[in-house]
């Protein structure tokens, strides 16, 4: 129907003279209901219809189709944030532990050397015995008798002591000399392992006890030691009762 139309519409030059033999009101009446029927709807070609018939169906399967892409996709997005966000918060958590551990660590380590920083050591030994022979000199002088030993440094039965832990220490001694005969004398000396650290000397007169001290700053690495060394006088006697005394501490 619409092909004819057309037709006539691109042959109406043609048609109109040969309709002019016929009355005018027919030809008159004619062309309006064609002109009516073209108004009420474009004029497609054949070829025209079947290419928009096959676009529509063309663009109904895509559009069928993207929607199904994109609810894939849309999943899958979905899906790739969700894993996303968790390996996010898993890669952070992972990161706190870690951080935390390393934390950890550190403490123990400051807390490890803080333990043999301020560990203490003290000690403090006293002759007893009243009279102390200084015989057979250049042997240690052996304070007996343990006032305090806090760390174990001092060896009691042989008057060394000990470094338990390396770091800088203090030493004192005091010896006394005896008062008989008229005179009494001595010499010792601190040693610490083969070197002479300080000397003492005492001279005692007329019965008249002579007391000589001696004090020590030195660093110690952990076993060295550290003794009283008698080295003068043969048969004279040191004087004990606790006035002569060998002490010692950590200062850090």
């Amino acid at each position: 129907m619409w092909s004819m139309i057309c037709l006539f519409i691109l042959a109406f030059p043609a048609f109109i003279p040969a309709r002019l033999i016929n009355s005018h009101d027919d030809l008159t009446q004619e062309l309006m209901e064609m002109y009516d029927e073209t108004k009420r709807e474009p004029c497609k070609t054949v070829g025209d219809t079947r290419e928009d018939t096959s676009v529509g169906d063309i663009k109904e399967d895509i559009s069928v189709g993207d929607t199904r892409e994109d609810i894939d996709v849309d999943e899958t997005r979905h899906f790739d944030i969700s894993d996303t966000r968790e390996n996010k918060t898993m890669n952070q958590l992972i990161t706190r532990v870690n951080n935390m551990e390393e934390t950890i660590q550190k403490l123990l380590s400051e807390i490890q050397s803080m333990k043999k920083v301020h560990k203490r050591v003290i000690f403090h030994a006293v002759l007893d015995t009243i009279e102390y022979p200084s015989v057979n000199f250049h042997n240690r002088i052996i304070f007996g008798t343990v006032m305090l030993n806090i760390g174990n440094g001092y060896q009691a039965s042989n008057g060394k002591f000990d470094a338990p832990v390396a770091g800088m220490y203090i030493f004192s001694v005091s010896i006394l000399s005896e008062n008989v005969p008229l005179t009494s004398s001595f010499k010792a000396e601190i040693r610490k392992n083969g070197i002479v650290l300080a000397k003492l000397y005492g001279h005692g007169v007329n019965t008249h006890p002579d007391q000589a001290s001696a004090t020590v700053v030195t660093h110690l690495n952990i076993s060295d030691h550290v003794w009283i060394r008698l080295i003068c006088c043969d048969f004279d006697l040191l004087y004990g009762n606790r006035y002569s005394t060998f002490s010692g501490a950590l200062l850090n």
